[in-house]
């Protein structure tokens, strides 16, 4: 009783979300117990365990639905966007924290403003400048501007963090004869760690379920990533469901993997507001 008593806000919090958790996961548990069922089984054991666990459904959609090759095509995407991201947001974002400037200040200003256009308006200029360059049918055609679109909220973010770092601290370093390149280096990105780990989480994860700028890209068959391979599991006159739920527990995977890796860096920077002297 003393420790209802103790804990008892705590363990009414839990039961609060108990609810909203199983509403987030329950559709994951689903669509995995789906997976291992037959096309049949789904239908007619709709919410039930499968009757037969068939593994077959990941062979086939690995080798012979060839998701072994969007898989690793988005993965080179995703890792080469994230890559290019982070390095010039962290460049940039010292350079906007650091400059006070009237002129670095509108050159922010309308940096930032790009940020309010929706991506979708600016598909035909980037098809157009994707063509003329010619990166159709290249994985570049696809990392440039998803690199390029990700890059205003990413120096956004890490532009705010960095201005909140102790200014004495970096004082202290340039008195002692710090360069500005080591000072980023090992005073700067090491202060800011956190929300660097939350904006490569969010930006892999958005290239990684990209499909739009794929689609109009990447035309050969061997250059599919996987949003456009789990698209082709819906035919015109027939879903190949089961093997769409095998291969969206493939696809969910490395997102998974990826958050629990950086799990805690990824709280510490959602919740870290700022770092105050």
């Amino acid at each position: 009783m003393r420790f209802l008593r103790k804990h008892r806000n705590q363990i009414l919090l839990h039961l609060i979300l108990l609810p909203f958790m199983l509403i987030f996961i329950y559709p994951i548990f689903w669509t995995l117990i789906s997976s291992f069922k037959t096309d049949q089984d789904v239908f007619s054991n709709l919410w039930g365990l499968p009757t037969f666990w068939n593994v077959e459904n990941y062979f086939n959609v690995w080798n012979v639905a060839r998701l072994d090759r969007a898989f690793f095509n988005s993965l080179y995407i995703s890792f080469f966007t994230v890559l290019i991201v982070i390095i010039i947001t962290i460049l940039a974002s010292y350079a906007f924290s650091q400059d006070n400037s009237k002129f670095m200040k509108i050159i922010f200003i309308a940096f930032i403003a790009t940020f309010m256009l929706p991506a979708d308006v600016l598909f035909l200029t980037i098809f157009f400048q994707i063509r003329d360059l010619g990166l159709i049918n290249s994985f570049w055609g696809v990392i440039l501007p998803s690199a390029a679109l990700g890059m205003t909220f990413s120096i956004f973010i890490l532009t705010n963090f960095m201005k909140e770092l102790p200014q004495s601290i970096l004082d202290s370093a340039t008195i002692d004869g710090c360069s500005r390149f080591r000072l980023l280096t090992s005073i700067v990105v090491p202060l800011v760690r956190e929300p660097i780990f939350v904006l490569i989480i969010f930006q892999f994860t958005a290239t990684w379920n990209s499909f739009i700028l794929p689609l109009v890209v990447l035309r050969r068959p061997d250059m599919l990533v996987l949003p456009q391979v789990l698209a082709g599991f819906i035919g015109q006159l027939h879903v190949r469901y089961t093997e769409m739920f095998a291969a969206i527990i493939i696809t969910f995977i490395p997102v998974l993997v990826l958050f629990v890796l950086f799990q805690r860096s990824f709280i510490q920077g959602m919740s870290q507001g700022a770092l105050k002297e």
